[in-house]
């Protein structure tokens, strides 16, 4: 495994292999690539999913702690359900959730029921914009990975591993485009 094939860059992994640049690169683009999609999880789509509350923070015993570690969470047609596992802060955690933007109630002691109205056109399109500016963000992370290895690169490495380079870039720009199309598409 020499430069010329996968140009090495100086640098070992923990259990003593080399790593190559197009390696350093790729696991690097994977991250930028989880991060985007991570990004994705909170935002409401078509169906109604319980991950939409999930990064709302109720304060409990002086932390903030998020809905998920605080109650078990799971959907009822086009609504979901919220029972924390205690129940002295089903008030507290209904009205958080309302601060938060949601439609919620008390509907019983043990229960919080939060309302989740299907997408409307306007509402829609502001969340088709906010994933193409969330995608782009992907696509420039990317973008500078590639930028950054090219200048740890010698310039005749360079000149011999462009394509190489461009073609490992554009197979993640092109993976970050499919996750898009299919979020927008299940709109």
């Amino acid at each position: 495994m020499g430069w010329e094939s996968l140009f090495l860059y100086k640098k070992i992994s923990r259990n003593g292999e080399k790593i190559t640049c197009a390696d350093d690169m790729k696991e690097k683009m994977k991250k930028a690539i989880q991060n985007f999609v991570n990004s994705l999880v909170g935002i409401r789509m078509g169906t109604v999913s319980c991950a939409v509350i999930d990064t709302v923070k109720v304060d409990y015993n002086g932390q903030l702690t998020p809905i998920k570690h605080l109650a078990q969470t799971g959907k009822i047609q086009n609504s979901i359900f919220v029972e924390p596992y205690d129940l002295s802060i089903v008030g507290k955690m209904a009205n958080t959730l309302k601060e938060n933007g949601f439609t919620a109630y008390v509907f019983s002691k043990t229960r919080i029921i939060v309302i989740v109205p299907p997408i409307c056109g306007e509402e829609k399109e502001r969340i088709k914009k906010h994933l193409a500016k969330l995608a782009e963000e992907a696509r420039v992370s990317v973008r500078n990975i590639r930028k950054n290895t090219r200048q740890k690169l010698s310039k005749e490495l360079i000149k011999e591993k462009e394509k190489e380079i461009q073609s490992i870039t554009d197979d993640f720009i092109s993976e970050i485009d499919t996750i898009l199309d299919r979020r927008v598409k299940s709109l």
